[in-house]
């Protein structure tokens, strides 16, 4: 209760007074200032005790364990009021969102289960920091030993795996990964003490420490060789995934958002796609080459299920395929060709979104509008993400603004280096 601040579709913010009297809330808003909220409550108290409704209603303060408040990552049903029952209930958030939602609660109960939301501070987050540091990485680990089970089970017999790494040979998780999961903490925290909770099960609201992510090198990203761009056009099979291919390389799309395509996103008359719960949640429209055209006329002339809510992207039997299955596909085929990235890196599939992007870099396009064809929330990202790139043509523009250069700033466009 006390001062509560909203921010409105127009950008103004107004200010509301809010008291829990008598076993309700009562209410009055939409002051200009703080100020004016302040003198609102103080004017609402005096005329609540006036009225005689009784004085303020003392809650005992809610501190649930944090294990309790997040939920149980590993059940069907997360935990009623939990903060994963909130964000996996039906139509709130795409699947992969909430099972990696689930991946980082389950790392954080590791620590955090028994402890309390009052017992978060900076030293606490500095201490679960250290312990996830010193833990050996276990990617996929969780889902290969409940497949295992799942297999002896049902009868069927255990799969002879490639000998395990000891705990010392495997590599420890990284600063991103233990950011991802404070970032989940944060989130639950924020939404407990939300002011639209029921005050009985409202935590105490707390000031989060500043200064507690751990820096992040930015990996360089693997940009695919001109001549194997060629070759993998040429040879790569099935048919699906070289349709894949030329998508990706057309528009620079995450291969989920392509695999997720149905026809009624496509306008092939005016070379359009239209992308709908991205990863950032925005939806966006990508235009289309001449040759992603031609493909998905063809795609969409032999597909079993032309309708509108169609997939483009299919198996021979109708399914939709997968992120995971189309990755695997294409490394196949990358090993096959003997395929490279510029860095001799060996490419995965997501090497074609960030050619498309340092290629455009290259070609003299900005920052901002490589951000708005890729789908980055934050032009930040494409800035960390394609520093090499930028680092080049600022070298360029060191270079030129030299003592006695003459030199001039050249676009040079894919289609020039191609007639080149």
């Amino acid at each position: 209760m006390g001062i509560q601040r909203k921010k409105r579709a127009s950008g103004k913010t107004f200010y509301y007074a809010r008291l829990w009297f008598g076993g309700k809330e009562h209410v009055e808003g939409g002051f200009a200032t703080h100020a004016a909220a302040e003198k609102a409550l103080g004017a609402l108290r005096k005329r609540l005790e006036n009225l005689k409704i009784g004085e303020p209603e003392a809650l005992p303060r809610y501190d649930p364990t944090l294990g309790d408040l997040l939920g149980n990552p590993d059940a069907d049903s997360p935990g009623e009021g939990s903060y994963l029952g909130w964000m996996a209930r039906p139509g709130a958030q795409r699947e992969s969102y909430v099972v990696a939602l689930r991946t980082c609660v389950r790392a954080l109960l590791t620590f955090w289960k028994d402890r309390r939301p009052s017992d978060v501070n900076g030293d606490t987050l500095a201490e679960y920091q250290q312990h996830r540091q010193g833990m050996p990485s276990r990617m996929g680990a969780y889902w290969r030993e409940k497949s295992e089970a799942m297999r002896i089970e049902s009868g069927q017999p255990a799969k002879r795996g490639k000998r395990k790494k000891s705990g010392k040979d495997l590599p420890r998780i990284g600063p991103a990964t233990i950011n991802k999961e404070t970032t989940v903490l944060r989130g639950a925290l924020t939404w407990a003490a939300s002011a639209d909770r029921d005050p009985k099960r409202r935590i105490a609201p707390m000031v989060w420490p500043k200064r507690i992510a751990l820096d992040v090198e930015e990996k360089r990203g693997p940009v695919l060789r001109a001549e194997d761009e060629t070759r993998l056009l040429r040879e790569c099979s099935p048919e699906w995934l070289r349709d894949l291919v030329i998508l990706l390389r057309s528009t620079g799309m995450r291969a989920g958002e392509a695999l997720a395509l149905t026809w009624v996103k496509v306008n092939l008359d005016l070379g359009v796609v239209v992308i709908e719960r991205t990863k950032t949640h925005r939806n966006r429209a990508v235009p289309l080459r001449e040759e992603a055209v031609a493909m998905l006329r063809r795609r969409k002339a032999d597909a079993t299920d032309p309708s509108d809510g169609g997939r483009v992207f299919t198996r021979s039997t109708g399914a939709p395929i997968d992120s995971a299955h189309a990755a695997g596909k294409f490394l196949l085929v990358a090993r096959r060709l003997g395929l490279q990235n510029e860095d001799g890196t060996r490419p995965s599939l997501h090497s074609l979104r960030h050619t498309v992007a340092t290629k455009a870099l290259r070609a003299g396009y900005t920052d901002a509008e490589v951000a708005m064809l890729l789908g980055h929330s934050r032009i930040s990202d494409v800035t960390k993400k394609y520093l090499h790139t930028n680092l080049d043509r600022m070298r360029n523009m060191v270079d030129a603004a030299a003592p006695g250069s003459h030199a001039k700033l050249t676009l040079v466009h894919e289609k020039d280096e191609a007639a080149g």
